[in-house]
């Protein structure tokens, strides 16, 4: 795991930096062997990225490219020579450049290993467990796993899209269209007001609106610009590593949402940590790449929080029983696993279960939603023909 230190030199001076160590005392030890005296000394919190799989290289495309890897090399096809098919078979330009590259590294005496890690379009899990199976000799077995691991990485983002999409196409059509009613419909009816000489008696809610429709044509540029600001200053503080940490956690404190993304990172946790452990990947190891693969900052630092009393001596179901996302029946069941030396099978079957929950609460949540969105914009609509009706009702009257 990486640690933040700050040092004095033999000449006096303060550095800054990180290491690389598998606990604090370790790293304290290699930082007196580079002759610095420690003034500080903490481990360094988690890096998130964007998605855990790297840019342009979607899941689908590293569930492909395992399973005709792993299908090729179990037909005694040598990697060269399989890697050097599927880079033509490929329609992922990134993907078709990284395997051309690999072919070449290969070709030049490099290992597999050697070779993916140059490339910086794939996963560390990825990277990892093909650096088990190539040193265990077993690469088509990891490779079949981690084509079923990535499979079920889009499987899990496709049912949280797909249950949102509907709900989220409805709210941005609504909105455009409120806007767009404000600017141009609303003025015509203001127009034909003043043409009929009540202008000056009109509705309360008629002149709120009307008012709101001038405000919005005028400033129409500025709102725009706002918002925009308002977007870009939320991803510049999200960026920053409090303010991450910060929201990850209140995040899960959302009603109806919040529940939804604890198990959808427990999800990701137990099929991460289940297919590293049956490829016989260290604890440390398995355990710093799923507190990255989880896109939760604030359960990646309790994962991390766990390793260290793992080092300590604890085991993974007495660590994690103070988390807040670790419920008592998955805590349960990771006491079971542990007991009976089946951690890596029921850590899969944790893992299917709580994929299954996430799909049925996201089609729970859109059949919630989906109504909610209908009558929201059925009273904004109906609240603007109302205001422009109520004063055409009052000029027949008066006719």
């Amino acid at each position: 795991m990486q640690f933040q230190y700050i040092a004095k030199n033999l000449a006096g001076e303060t550095v800054k930096g990180q290491i690389e160590a598998e606990d604090q005392k370790r790293a304290l030890y290699l930082l007196r062997e580079q002759k610095l005296y420690v003034l500080h000394l903490k481990r360094a919190r988690i890096q998130r990225s964007i998605t855990f799989v790297r840019k342009n290289v979607s899941p689908k495309d590293l569930s492909l490219l395992c399973n005709q890897l792993s299908t090729m090399v179990k037909a005694g096809i040598t990697i060269t020579k399989a890697l050097d098919i599927i880079s033509e078979q490929t329609t992922n330009k990134v993907l078709k450049t990284a395997l051309i590259d690999i072919v070449k590294e290969l070709e030049n005496g490099s290992t597999l290993t050697e070779s993916v890690k140059k490339q910086y379009i794939f996963p560390q899990i990825f990277i990892s467990l093909v650096e088990a199976g190539e040193t265990g000799g077993v690469l088509d077995e990891v490779l079949k796993r981690l084509a079923l691991y990535f499979e079920g990485e889009r499987e899990l983002k496709e049912k949280v899209k797909s249950a949102f999409t509907y709900p989220g196409f409805i709210a941005g059509f609504s909105l455009i269209a409120m806007v767009l009613m404000l600017i141009f419909i609303v003025p015509n009816f203001v127009a034909m007001f003043e043409d009929l000489g009540a202008g000056d008696k009109l509705p309360k809610i008629t002149m709120m609106l009307i008012n709101l429709s001038e405000f919005v044509s005028k400033n129409i540029i500025l709102l725009l610009i706002v918002v925009f600001a308002i977007y870009t200053g939320i991803n510049f503080l999200l960026k920053k590593e409090q303010v991450r940490l910060w929201w990850d956690y209140k995040k899960t404190q959302i009603p109806l949402f919040g529940n939804l993304l604890k198990k959808i990172a427990v999800a990701r946790f137990c099929r991460t940590l289940g297919v590293l452990t049956k490829s016989n990947t260290g604890i440390v190891t398995s355990l710093q790449l799923v507190a990255k693969a989880v896109e939760n900052t604030y359960f990646g630092e309790e994962i991390l929080d766990a390793l260290v009393g793992i080092q300590e001596g604890g085991t993974l179901s007495q660590e994690f029983s103070r988390s807040k996302f670790i419920d008592p029946l998955t805590h349960q069941m990771l006491s079971v696993g542990e007991e009976t030396g089946n951690l890596d099978e029921m850590l899969e079957k944790i893992g299917v279960f709580y994929e299954e929950d996430v799909k049925y609460s996201t089609q729970r949540i859109a059949s919630l939603i989906e109504p909610i969105m209908i009558v929201f914009v059925a009273l904004m609509v109906g609240l603007i023909v109302i205001a422009m009706l109520l004063p055409m009702f009052d000029i027949m009257q008066h006719m």
